[in-house]
């Protein structure tokens, strides 16, 4: 009987003791096993930065800031008295850069860092944590051979006894399972505008003011509306789901690679729907996926004799089909750049004046030539950035005059290639960076077009837009932001352009063809009477009905002075709040609007890049 209450005793004294572990020590961390999901200390760390933040530039909680996908929680509830918070659930667009705070959860990250770039400063924290998982697969075996381990043994009894799991990390070789590092984690990544920072920077020495990326395309940025679309989200006949490459027709038919249904739709000039042909099979496992079979078909292009090749993505291969769907041949395997007839998610594909077809080997960092039936001719390039050289090649375009355009999608820019005298080789031409592509996303790949005229058209996925150039690179023009309408993008991928000049995008996630006619002048060009729009990072907009300039997200920054001849700043609410009863914005000798007390002091300073008004407290003076 006294054994048994020794017993019952021991087991209340480790209750408790677990009890207060759980609660004071490991409430905050992956160790406890008592909780599934522990809310680590980041998101505090993160709230703490953004009231002082808010407190030093606005004197209050007026700063704007965005949450992004799952840092909903816990910022529903922390940002609750910010008038100035947004959530944004997954619908990024470049109006994101008006924050000079973001957060952005691990999902929308890549798409938050292509948006941002490099005006701002990342810092990475963990959200939440769950108990460490090597208990889950076990078998009988392995749980065997941990029992006859003691030095295992002991390890697990420090977990269980005294959460510690260094013993544990030595034998198993894992750096993951300090509190700084712990796996499994879902983290949270803070971003803060540099210009921001370096206007409030307090510790120690001033850091130099930040080298501002500047958008080069923004100055001829438009909006234009397709004049012809037809499509949606779905599985039926003229429905797609992740739709990616067009291509052509010799008679105007539009052709398209359906690729997450697996199939290949045809349609008219006008968007018709004429035929499909496709189905799932993979090759993957030693799957059986005969021709005609597709898994994700992502490139597509028509021979001038009317044939349709199809970048058969994940069966790795090249298919030929007559115009009607009917299957022809196919050709390649699963490998390396060892084998001129192996490939490693082959996504581009054009056909030259000759009918020789050349694929983007976009995994292999190569591209290769082929007669009209699949005969190996050439190939060209390897991983690098040197000239002719490649880093996930997706888009191949053919000119007029047989320049082959190719984009080099993680290098930033379009090479050019000319054809060699041999007819079945390509040489290195010229090229030119482009200020797209930033991220590094699984959708991220771009493809390309040349019209009548030598013009290239290129699709920038992450950032919801078509660029042109000219065939030297010079800048044209360029158009799209988000939407899940027809009036922007949800994910441009594939480009065509027709005989007419038209140009075709599919988008991938709103599930449309858009069809845009080019005008022969873009822009709107600002009231001639009126000043130039002031400098600043951020995107300004005139306003034609309110006679003022506006942000990235349409709220009013500056008013037109009285005399006409220059724009001030609007001194919001909050701010004016905090300064004499009247007072209105005076440029200061080195061109600086400020808002100074009665006595001539500074109170605050306006922030052109970020768009707002900056105390005087944390007004940094750099030498």
């Amino acid at each position: 009987k006294s054994m048994v209450v020794v017993f019952f005793a021991a087991m209340a004294v480790l209750t408790a003791r677990s009890a207060y572990q759980a609660n004071y020590i490991n409430y905050n961390n992956g160790k406890e096993f008592l909780v599934y999901a522990h809310a680590a200390e980041g998101p505090k760390d993160v709230l703490a930065q953004v009231e002082d933040i808010s407190q030093r530039t606005t004197g209050g909680k007026d700063i704007k800031v965005a949450y992004i996908g799952d840092a909903l929680y816990p910022y529903w509830w922390y940002f609750r008295d910010y008038p100035n918070k947004t959530w944004i659930k997954d619908k990024l667009t470049r109006d994101l850069t008006q924050y000079p705070i973001v957060i952005s959860d691990d999902t929308e990250l890549e798409k938050t860092r292509a948006i941002l770039d490099d005006n701002y400063y990342e810092f990475k924290y963990i959200r939440l944590v769950w108990p460490m998982q090597d208990y889950m697969n076990q078998s009988i075996k392995s749980v065997w051979s941990g029992l006859k381990n003691p030095e295992l043994i002991q390890a697990i009894r420090d977990i269980w006894l005294n959460k510690d799991y260094t013993r544990y990390a030595s034998i198993k070789n894992l750096s993951s399972l300090t509190v700084e590092n712990w796996e499994p984690s879902g983290r949270i990544y803070l971003f803060i505008q540099k210009s921001l920072v370096s206007s409030i920077w307090t510790y120690g020495t001033v850091p130099s003011a930040p080298v501002v990326k500047v958008d080069p395309y923004a100055d001829k940025m438009t909006m234009f509306t397709p004049d012809l679309f037809f499509g949606s989200t779905g599985t039926e006949n003229g429905q797609f789901t992740g739709a990616h490459d067009l291509a052509i027709g010799p008679t105007g038919d539009i052709y398209v690679a359906d690729a997450r249904n697996h199939r290949i739709q045809r349609f008219s000039a006008e968007g018709v729907f004429i035929s499909t042909w496709g189905s799932f099979a993979t090759v993957d496992s030693g799957g059986n996926a005969p021709g005609g079979t597709f898994n994700e078909p992502w490139g597509i292009a028509v021979a001038p004799d009317g044939s349709v090749y199809v970048a058969d993505t994940w069966n790795y291969r090249i298919q030929k089909f007559t115009a009607d769907g009917k299957f022809v041949t196919m050709w390649g395997i699963a490998g390396t750049a060892d084998s001129p007839v192996s490939f490693w998610g082959p996504r581009g594909i054009v056909v030259n004046a000759r009918g020789q077809v050349l694929v983007t080997d976009t995994g292999n960092n190569r591209v290769l030539v082929y007669d009209a039936n699949g005969g190996f001719l050439s190939q060209f390039g390897l991983n690098g950035m040197n000239q002719g050289e490649f880093d996930e090649p997706v888009g191949l375009a053919i000119d007029n005059e047989g320049l082959l355009y190719v984009a080099d999608t993680w290098n930033q820019r379009i090479q050019v290639f000319q054809p060699l005298s041999d007819e079945i080789s390509y040489g290195y031409l010229r090229e030119w960076q482009v200020s797209a592509w930033e991220g590094q996303s699984v959708n991220n790949k771009p493809y390309i077009d040349v019209d009548q005229n030598g013009h290239v058209f290129i699709t920038d996925p992450d950032a919801y837009r078509i660029l042109e150039f000219d065939n030297v690179g010079n800048f044209i023009r360029g158009w799209g932001d988000y939407s899940s309408g027809i009036d922007g993008f949800g994910m441009p991928i594939g480009i065509a352009v027709d005989v007419q000049g038209k140009v075709w995008v599919s988008d991938a996630e709103n599930g449309y063809m858009l069809r845009f006619s080019m005008p022969d002048s873009i822009g709107t060009p600002l009231v001639e009477s009126l000043p130039e729009l002031p400098g600043s990072t951020s995107v300004l907009t005139y306003n034609m009905s309110t006679g003022m300039v506006d942000g990235p997200l349409g709220a009013a920054v500056y008013r037109l002075s009285e005399d006409g001849t220059q724009w001030v700043p609007v001194v919001p609410d909050g701010i004016a709040a905090m300064i004499p009863a009247g007072t209105q914005p005076v440029l200061s000798e080195t061109g600086t609007w400020q808002l100074l007390n009665t006595d001539g002091t500074l109170a605050f300073q306006w922030q052109p890049d970020v768009l707002l008004w900056i105390s005087s407290l944390d007004v940094q003076t750099v030498e």
